[in-house]
């Protein structure tokens, strides 16, 4: 009976040794990962205040570049102004000469000494000689804004390589401060041969954590990486838009040409039968009707290319 009292106290004696040392490894274990844990987070913040710096010194960077790029712009710009002014004089001064002739042909076609009675060839040989006379205007007043475009793409391209000197410089600087580089995650190694779930959901955070810090960078600097982009795709979209501008002034010119024309027949400008005047008046609202069908058509055209470019322009930006 003694002895097996013994083996009892023996067995129980040996029980706590086991496990005091199992508490002790466990304890050991939770030192080494909490030390682990505090590491990783001083790791991160070290990072997140050399990012917070670089971000500072960046802006600070770019508030310079757009200072100069501003200086170099305003003496461009002061020039172009000086040439634009020359530029729309001489066309204004063309354009007026050309208005007074104009004037000159249609008081001639209006005040026709013949005498001929007034019918349907004459109104129609009255539109041919109107529409020669307009015409001329127009390709007139055509070339004059063409000479104007020209001028003004050619100030924007000069203008755009000043910005594309400053983006180049500005990305070489965000190179410099690390802020084009790909960051690693910053893990905890496996404590004891395995993670905790504790640990586990910390390194999926700062995965997540490193993928924003790459987006956010992208986004700081997208502006600057497809600026040259940007500003080619804008210089295009100004010659379209040109060209659509004056496609539709071709259009209501053919109908504001003969609008003139019936207004001033209607008007008094010659000695018709009421039957003219009718067919005149039919005339100028079909005339109206059509203008505004070719403005709606025109408007639909660049609403859509407005939706279009939003798109596109977002597309550039997002590379």
């Amino acid at each position: 009976m003694r002895e097996n009292t013994h083996l009892l106290t023996f067995v129980i004696s040996a029980g706590i040794l086991f496990n005091s040392s199992a508490n002790a490894d466990d304890k050991e274990l939770r030192k080494l990962r909490a030390a682990a844990q505090q590491e990783q987070r001083a790791q991160i913040k070290v990072r997140s205040e050399l990012i917070k710096d670089a971000k500072k010194s960046f802006q600070e960077f770019v508030r310079e570049i757009n200072n100069e790029n501003r200086e170099r712009i305003a003496e461009l710009e002061k020039e172009f102004d000086l040439k634009q002014v020359d530029l729309n004089a001489t066309h204004e001064a063309r354009v007026a000469s050309a208005e007074a002739d104009y004037q000159k042909k249609l008081m001639d076609l209006f005040m026709d000494p013949s005498g001929e009675k007034f019918d349907e060839q004459k109104l129609q040989q009255m539109e041919t000689d109107f529409k020669e006379h307009s015409d001329a205007l127009f390709a007139l007043k055509k070339q004059s804004a063409a000479e104007v475009q020209q001028a003004t793409i050619a100030y924007i391209i000069e203008k755009n390589k000043i910005y594309d000197e400053g983006d180049q410089r500005i990305l070489e600087q965000a190179s410099t401060l690390g802020l084009t580089d790909e960051y690693s995650p910053i893990l905890i190694t496996p404590t004891g041969g395995e993670f905790t779930r504790q640990e586990e959901r910390l390194n999926e955070k700062e995965k997540e954590n490193v993928v924003k810090i790459q987006q956010a960078n992208m986004k700081l600097l997208s502006q600057y990486r497809s600026g040259k982009e940007l500003r080619e795709w804008e210089i295009q979209n100004a010659e379209e838009d040109f060209k659509l501008l004056w496609e539709e002034n071709a259009e209501l010119h053919e109908l504001d040409s003969q609008q003139m024309l019936y207004n001033n027949l209607v008007m008094g400008a010659f000695q018709g039968e009421a039957s003219n005047h009718q067919e005149l008046t039919e005339k100028i609202a079909d005339n109206n009707k059509k203008k505004s069908l070719i403005t709606i058509e025109y408007k639909r055209i660049r609403d859509q290319n407005r939706i279009k470019r939003n798109t596109i322009k977002k597309g550039i930006l997002s590379k």
